[in-house]
């Protein structure tokens, strides 16, 4: 294997426990119950608190059982690079659904225009899981992607409140990164231990 097909190994490794999934699914867990309890804006705090415990839940759980890499700095420019990106992606979501879903609710929640946006929020976090895929090279990002397109779709057919397809959605990925760092947990002891 050549040096950089094994760091793009290594680099794909490092969100393969799990952790990745129970995070996601449950920062969709909070965004959606603050949605159905109309504390839209306080939803919005739950990604961020998660995503600065990421590295410590990290460096306490998985490290010591996958053990830890040093980049290339080409490859940490380029991470920094792509998790800007997706910051910003993620951001821009959040706002364009809570501009359409708050236009909708303007109009006395009647239309075409309205049953659309209950859609909405779910299918621009899926365009965010999908630019994950590509930008991490995790393919079962995609899934996760079409998970939240389907919890779209329900939400425009049933018609469901976009919290309800938050909910769902962060509880079936969360479930998913669970199995995952089961397994994770159960191949793998700490490093150095035979």
């Amino acid at each position: 294997m050549t040096r950089p097909s094994l760091e793009a190994h290594v680099y794909r490794a490092e969100y393969s426990s799990g952790l990745l999934e129970v995070f996601v699914g449950a920062a969709l867990i909070c965004v959606g119950a603050a949605w159905l309890a109309d504390l839209v804006p306080l939803g919005a705090v739950a990604p961020g608190l998660l995503a600065l415990l990421w590295p410590a839940v990290r460096r306490r759980w998985i490290a010591p059982r996958a053990g830890t890499v040093r980049f290339r700095p080409d490859r940490e420019r380029r991470q920094r690079r792509s998790f800007l990106g997706l910051a910003a992606l993620g951001a821009a979501a959040l706002v364009l659904g809570l501009v359409a879903f708050s236009f909708s609710r303007g109009d006395g929640g009647s239309g075409d225009w309205s049953q659309l946006v209950r859609g909405f929020p779910a299918a621009l976090i899926a365009l965010g899981a999908a630019a994950a895929a590509a930008l991490l090279g995790l393919p079962r990002l995609y899934g996760h992607a079409v998970v939240l397109l389907l919890g779209a779709a329900l939400a425009v057919a049933l018609p469901l409140e976009p919290g309800v397809v938050f909910v769902g959605t962060g509880v079936a990925l969360a479930a998913a990164g669970s199995v995952l760092l089961a397994r994770f947990f159960a191949a793998s002891g700490r490093v150095g231990e035979p």
